[in-house]
């Protein structure tokens, strides 16, 4: 078998233009309804599609006000006026969908990056063997995938409702029992997706194929994007993304070929459905964009045009969870309000993210070396390579993407956290390894033999992946999600749901989503609606304890309680 002949993939476009027009019709449709229906019927139309879902009894108090209907109305009204344009322009290109893209490899390209999806695979299994599952991970699975899919469109409750995500989720997996496995598999086809795009985006610079497999897999290996890659959470989606929608950028700017420019728009989206917080990403795309006006003095129309249509489409498929969750949902959580309040507390609580974002971006927690941060910043050498395109680009592209976080978050008053920056990561990585490339390629010009500097990047990525792993496994189970995942596991295990005899019948308040999860998992008869019959009931502290199960049930233990945690866990017995 020839393995440098070349493979041609031919891309049609017409389907997304299809599935676009598709979706502007539900879009008409669901702002028409809305509009058309009061207040009373909207709620009581709403509640009826699931009787256990998440603070169902504070829905209509917290979430769902008439003051939300009234905004909604206003949105809907403005999401008409977005629609119908946009339709008529869809009709129009429907006609004229333009030409092909043509994507072309070798077979050579095929295998190598085969490798690297199966070194990657082993890393995902060696990692998921590591780890329980997250409280995030839960909460996720069960009060958000598991709801009818416009609930979970439409239902804002904690930003926990990574929204593309779980509607994947619920929708292929619909039958399965288990979301938060169900929800790993899909993070392990992203996580694929991330290393064939980064191998793509790397064979174009390094022709050498082991030194290509070996930065491949070195990227694979870094803490966020392995961790989040067997997590049952939407970080894996959002990172491909962005990896994505970075990748298209680049071939629309080096080919002129418009039609990338829809893969672009097609993977912000996406990014932008599965986690609002990929506006930061957005944000740098937009500076990236100035930069280029500046250094090219050409406006380049469609680029803007792209990003215009990228903001209208996330507000129409928002829509629903604006109209039912309100706009406070969305931005006023704890996790965006403000919570910097001068600019001395900007400058501190940016070194202690800084910290945070350097032990995320090279593996290491327990100490910042002057290597790692020389490692972060690498990039910035790629401006010395002037006369290269592709280093230019990549290194205005770095730099958006770092001042356009600070900027936002000075805007915001609140810095990201470090998981939310996962894609920033990963692409800062690849930009330090293409950097050190570069260098490195400068010895070959006063060594001999000129694989010189191919054996020294070997040497040095070699290492950096060990670094990795080892780093990999040290922090997995805390600097995930900021706490001990497993502690937290073996204790509630230990304390409290071993206390409970299986194939009890058991009622769990809102709060005691993990509990629920695991007592099904072991196979207990588990439900959140509550009836009073069940023989168990288990609580937050938080929680009310319903009234009518005051003089039917008697508290016979507490979980958690002076422990890892400031709340804790009560296990009521029936009478």
């Amino acid at each position: 078998m020839k393995l440098n002949r070349k493979i041609q993939i031919i891309i049609r476009s017409r389907w997304l233009f299809v599935i676009a027009f598709q979706g502007l019709i539900l879009v008409i449709i669901f702002c028409c309804f809305y509009l058309l229906s009061d207040y009373s019927h909207l709620a009581s139309w709403y509640l009826k599609m699931n009787d256990g879902f998440y603070r169902r009894e504070h829905w209509k108090d917290s979430f769902f006000t008439s003051d939300t209907k009234h905004k909604g109305n206003l949105f809907c009204v403005l999401g008409l006026i977005i629609s119908i344009p946009l339709q008529f322009q869809l009709i129009k290109r429907l006609k004229n969908p333009g030409g092909l893209l043509r994507v072309q490899f070798s077979r050579w390209d095929v295998l190598v990056a085969g490798l690297c999806v199966l070194t990657g695979t082993a890393a995902w299994i060696w990692g998921y063997s590591l780890v329980h599952q997250g409280f995030d991970e839960v909460f996720s699975a069960v009060n958000c995938a598991s709801l009818p899919p416009f609930q979970t469109l439409s239902y804002y409750m904690l930003p926990n409702n990574h929204v593309l995500f779980n509607l994947l989720n619920g929708t292929l997996f619909h039958f399965a029992g288990d979301k938060v496995f169900t929800g790993k598999i899909i993070s392990l086809v992203c996580y694929w997706g991330i290393i064939v795009v980064a191998f793509a985006w790397l064979s174009g610079i390094i022709k050498n194929r082991l030194l290509l497999s070996i930065a491949t897999v070195v990227i694979s290996l870094q803490f966020p994007v392995w961790g989040f890659g067997f997590q049952a959470r939407g970080y894996a989606l959002c990172s491909l993304a962005e990896w994505s929608a970075f990748f298209a950028l680049l071939h629309y700017i080096n080919t002129k070929i418009s039609r990338w420019l829809y893969y672009y728009v097609l993977a912000s989206i996406t990014g932008y459905l599965c986690v609002p917080v990929f506006l930061y990403f957005h944000t740098a795309v937009l500076l990236f964009g100035l930069f280029r006006v500046i250094c090219t003095r050409m406006p380049d129309p469609k680029f803007w045009i792209a990003q215009v249509s990228i903001m209208s489409v996330v507000f129409l498929l928002y829509l629903p969870a604006i109209c039912f969750s309100g706009t406070k949902a969305l931005a006023g959580n704890q996790y965006v309000s403000a919570q910097i309040h001068s600019l001395q507390q900007f400058h501190d609580k940016g070194i202690q993210m800084f910290t945070g974002y350097l032990g995320f971006y090279t593996s290491n927690f327990t100490a910042n070396h002057t290597i790692d941060k020389v490692l972060f910043f690498l990039p910035l050498t790629l401006f010395g390579f002037y006369r290269n395109k592709m280093a230019m680009l990549c290194g205005f592209f770095y730099l958006a993407l770092w001042v356009a976080c600070i900027a936002l978050a000075y805007v915001m008053k609140i810095y990201p956290i470090e998981r939310t920056m996962s894609g920033h990561f990963s692409i800062s990585l690849a930009f330090s390894i293409y950097a050190l490339y570069l260098l490195l390629s400068k010895l070959n010009d006063i060594m001999r033999p000129a694989v010189i500097a191919d054996m020294v990047l070997t040497i040095i990525l070699i290492v950096l992946g060990i670094h990795f792993t080892l780093g990999d496994k040290a922090n997995i189970s805390f600097y995930l999600y900021d706490n001990d995942i497993n502690l937290k596991y073996n204790l509630l295990m230990q304390e409290g749901i071993n206390f409970i005899p299986k194939g009890s019948s058991i009622c769990f308040s809102d709060e005691c989503f993990y509990w629920y999860y695991q007592c099904k998992l072991r196979g207990d008869r588990v439900t959140k609606c509550m009836s009073g019959t069940e023989q168990y009931f288990v609580r937050l502290g938080s929680d009310p304890l319903p009234i009518s199960y005051a003089n039917k049930y008697v508290l016979v233990k507490t979980v958690f309680k002076h422990r890892i945690l400031s709340v804790r866990y009560e296990i009521y017995k029936r009478n």
